[in-house]
């Protein structure tokens, strides 16, 4: 165990990133993980310097039942956005599109395990966090689930899945109000049996 101290002068907001590791002679270099789930990779520890807002969002995308992505395959998607910011965030909303080789299973989307708060247009899911249930609070976070099945493509057609998260955070000036956004992709290809459900994370700095 130890402690450091943020040097003077950081700015509010800034993303401090640190992870650990163990060597031996007789293994692989052993890295330190943040959320103590070594199938979903091993992750650093991170954290925001003062008060402001600041999400991180995650996507995971599986075969459900496993296998192979193919023609016909559900496929499972998980979005997760957390506020790794000491401020609650406000109007976290999430989108995802699907591509036109998805199509949306009906029924299927869920917010932190319920219905509320999520609407179906289309190909466009939208998932209303602050609706429902107000303020992201700081280390809080929110979860879309929904499934989708291969609707088209041929083997080795990759499949691109876009989400975003939206959310307002207030100026210092009047009623300035800044929308603060960031996407995050997952890919598929057709045919492609994953050993593990893939996730991929972005932090975002307004």
């Amino acid at each position: 165990m130890f402690s450091v101290r943020v040097n003077a002068g950081v700015p509010s907001g800034t993303i401090i990133s640190n992870q650990g590791s163990l060597t031996n002679t007789e293994l692989p270099t052993l890295l330190t993980d943040s959320d103590g789930n070594p199938s979903n990779g091993y992750q650093p520890t991170v954290v925001v310097v003062g008060s402001g807002q600041q999400l991180m969002i995650t996507k995971q995308v599986s075969v459900v039942g496993g296998g192979t992505a193919n023609i016909g395959s559900e496929l499972e998607f998980v979005v997760q956005v957390t506020n790794i910011g000491a401020a609650p965030a406000t109007n976290v909303v999430i989108t995802d599109t699907l591509p036109a080789e998805l199509t949306y299973a009906a029924g299927s989307a869920l917010l932190n395990g319920s219905g509320s708060g999520v609407y179906v247009a289309g190909a466009v899911i939208t998932a209303n966090y602050a609706a429902v249930y107000g303020d992201l609070p700081s280390n809080g976070t929110a979860v879309l689930r929904f499934r989708a099945n291969i609707a088209s493509g041929s083997i080795g057609t990759t499949v691109t899945n876009t989400a975003q998260v939206t959310w307002n955070t207030a100026g210092s000036i009047g009623l300035c109000l800044r929308v603060s956004r960031h996407r995050r992709h997952t890919r598929k290809r057709l045919n492609e049996r994953p050993s593990l459900a893939r996730r991929e994370f972005q932090h975002y700095r307004r």
